[in-house]
Formats: structure tokens, sequence, C-alpha cells
């Protein structure tokens, strides 16, 4: 016989006869006949220890003010809420927002309404982009609405709402303000 086939079936026979062994023992020891004896104590692991955590993510408007204006360090001047018409009413706000990427995101956008109708919305988002190391940022912004003659005197609600697209979150605070 040629001495190639013999070692090739020789290679084979041995392969069958490691994975029968090899099963056998396996189902010995699942099934509790053959005794495994741990040298250690037993380990739990929680799952969790393999799920990487993350802090919730943060975003809400912390507080809005309507003010009769707005310095450039995000100081009210003549807090008031009661405003007449040809007023600018200007309204400053505080968002803390977590920080994803070493970035915060925002975007701004408002809706004023009167008897739950829209009276008026912003006309151009404000957009803000900055580079942060911090886990949570609390931020200042100002924006205003002119109260135009055609304003009809009594309550209106401004409906504030902010976005952060890196983290696909949205939310809005209402404020409540009286027009003479």
């Amino acid at each position: 016989m040629n001495r190639r086939a013999f070692s090739g079936t020789e290679f084979l026979i041995s392969l069958v006869i490691v994975v029968a062994l090899t099963g056998t023992i396996f189902a010995l020891t699942y099934s509790g006949i053959i005794p495994v004896k741990s040298q250690n104590e037993e380990l739990t692991v929680p799952l969790s220890a393999f799920v990487p955590y993350y802090d919730q993510p943060v975003l809400e408007i912390k507080e809005i003010k309507t003010c009769t204006s707005v310095t450039e360090k995000y100081q009210c001047l003549g807090e008031k809420d009661t405003f007449n018409r040809g007023d600018y009413v200007t309204f400053r706000f505080r968002v803390k927002s977590s920080v994803l990427g070493e970035k915060v995101k925002l975007t701004e956008d408002y809706i004023l309404y009167r008897e739950g109708k829209i009276v008026a919305r912003s006309d151009n988002l404000i957009n803000f982009e900055q580079a942060s190391k911090k886990a949570v940022e609390t931020l200042d912004f100002k924006d205003y609405v002119f109260l135009e003659n055609s304003f009809e005197p009594g309550e209106y609600w401004l409906e504030m709402s902010v976005e952060n697209p890196l983290m696909m979150a949205k939310t809005s605070k209402t404020i409540k303000f009286k027009v003479e």
C-alpha cells in the first residue's frame, strides 16, 4: 500500500478518535458524572460590567427672563412681565446641555402665542456650537421679539425651544407676559 495514503488515513482516524473522546468527556462532565473541582472561588461578574456606562444626557432650559434689554454679558436689565406695543421684549434664557464629543451644539427657536393662536415665530434659528472639555455646559442666550402696533393688548405665551442635534434631544419652556 502507498505510504502517503496510509498516513492520510491514519490522520483522519486519529482526528475522529480525538473528536469522539473530547465529546464524550464533555458530555460526562456536563451531566455531572465526572465532577469538576474548582481551585478558585466562584466569581460572579455582572453583565453591566461589559456594557459601557454613560451619564444620562442633559438638555434643559433652566430659566427665561423677559427684560427691556440684555447686556453683552447676558445680564437682564429692567426685568418685567408687562410691555407696551412698540416695545422690544428681550428675553434671556439659560440652557444646561450635555457635551458630546467635546462639543456643544444647540439650535434655538421660539413661538409667540395669544389665545392659542400663533402670533409670531422667530425668523431665524440661533445656531450655536462650542468646544468644551466639560461633561455638562450651562450657557446663556438672548433673543427678542418686537411688539408691533398690531399686537392686541392681553396675555401672550412665549414658547422657547432648544434642540441639541448631537444628542437628538429637544426641550421647550413656556413663559407668560402681558401687552398693554
